[in-house]
């Protein structure tokens, strides 16, 4: 049984939909795409989050609601964006580690990496609507770490791929260049509806038809190394 100060599975279930701060979706996305990815089980599983927000990423529960779900023996998370404050690594039942950075993620600046990733998580990143989002995907792209992306709506996925292949790119690429780069990256699985998609959001600003959910589709990519040595 845990004790008062280490919360329950159910427990944290619980406490995070009372909350109404993370859809569910999340947790159980994240989960089946890091089978997915067939990561070999280790002592420590890696997980950097970027784009975080407080209400999701920031959220601690939600990490540990993971490595309860993935069964893993340690899982060091580092959360990474600029709506997110600093705070040094907090732990929890002795196998899960948060730590969060304000910014701009680039792999690059390590300073606050306890070891390089095994995963980047990307939850509705819209890499498509940000010029900002440029240096983290060249840099990315120039390793061979999986992104796992998630979007809400399959029109916006292809959009997140479309910017992916522009950051391969001189900047101001045209889509169709940026299309074909795009064909040459190493997916992992193509944008593809999401079996675990959560709660519908209402967008006002949406074109009719178009269903915003939670982690509505997904895909997965990583870079080459080479790439960064071919000019």
């Amino acid at each position: 049984m845990a004790s008062n100060d280490e919360p329950s599975f159910a427990q944290l279930v619980m406490r995070a939909v009372a909350k109404q701060k993370v859809d569910p979706s999340f947790v159980a996305t994240a989960a089946a795409s890091i089978r997915k990815l067939g990561i070999q089980k280790k002592k420590v599983l890696t997980v950097h989050a970027i784009g975080g927000q407080p209400h999701v990423e920031g959220n601690d529960d939600l990490w540990i609601l993971l490595a309860d779900a993935l069964k893993v023996q340690t899982l060091d998370v580092l959360v990474v964006g600029p709506d997110v404050r600093d705070r040094p690594a907090r732990a929890y039942r002795g196998r899960v580690r948060v730590t969060h950075d304000a910014g701009a993620y680039d792999v690059a600046n390590r300073r606050v990496w306890r070891a390089a990733p095994d995963v980047v998580l990307a939850f509705h990143a819209g890499f498509w609507g940000y010029d900002s989002w440029r240096p983290t995907l060249m840099g990315l792209l120039r390793t061979s770490i999986p992104i796992i992306v998630t979007s809400y709506t399959m029109e916006e996925a292809r959009l997140d791929v479309r910017a992916l292949g522009a950051a391969t790119l001189e900047a101001g690429a045209s889509d169709d260049a940026a299309d074909a780069a795009a064909a040459t990256l190493d997916f992992l699985w193509g944008p593809e509806e999401n079996e675990r998609a959560g709660a519908r959001r209402v967008v006002a600003s949406a074109p009719p038809g178009h269903d915003y959910r939670e982690n509505n589709v997904s895909f997965a990519v990583r870079g080459r190394p080479d790439r960064g040595r071919s000019g």
